[in-house]
């Protein structure tokens, strides 16, 4: 009977050990099941703060987008008034380099009107044989500077004229329409 006694002690010594495994497999279990809980939650608070620094993010690009865009706008708009300003110095220096062109032939008249009266002049008032001649030349060269500075001035102003068509082409359309209409006209006349 003691053999039965020490089995059925052993058996409930066994059976407590064995309860005792469950008890604690059951502990070890719910503290697994907890940290795997804790790891889910874990995981699932760095997915929104991934999540939040990807919308961050985004939004950033999109300002930087919008940056990028002003300041390409920025840009266009500097050319253009770059652009307009060189209008601005063509324009200017169209109408100095006219007005050059009239001071040179002024220039012209004057030589010529100087050459001229010094001419006459000498022709007139001194007798001398040799100053005669020289007056001669100076009365026949001073009609020539004319006719040379009429020529310059005419020369320049349709090198002037082919430049502006070059450089405003809406003034090129506009000076043939007015030419066609005068050709038209003169048809008409005829």
């Amino acid at each position: 009977m003691e053999n039965i006694n020490n089995i059925k002690a052993e058996s409930t010594t066994d059976r407590e050990k064995d309860i005792d495994t469950l008890k604690e497999d059951k502990r070890t279990h719910i503290k697994d099941r907890l940290d795997y809980e804790s790891i889910q939650n874990d995981l699932a608070i760095e997915r929104t703060e991934m999540s939040s620094t990807r919308t961050n993010m985004a939004q950033e690009r999109t300002e930087m987008a919008q940056e990028r865009t002003e300041m390409a706008q920025e840009r266009t708009s500097m050319a253009q008034e770059r652009t307009e300003m060189a209008q601005e110095r063509t324009d200017m220096a169209y109408e100095r380099t006219a007005l050059s062109n009239s001071q040179t032939f002024l220039a012209y008249i004057r030589t010529a009107i100087a050459a001229f009266a010094a001419g006459i002049g000498m022709f007139e008032f001194v007798r001398h044989p040799f100053i005669i001649s020289i007056g001669t030349v100076f009365m026949i060269v001073g009609p020539i500077i004319l006719i040379v500075g009429i020529i310059h001035f005419f020369i320049v102003r349709k090198k002037l004229k082919g430049w502006e068509n070059s450089a405003h082409p809406e003034h090129a359309a506009q000076a043939a329409q007015a030419a066609g209409a005068a050709q038209a006209e003169n048809k008409e006349n005829q």
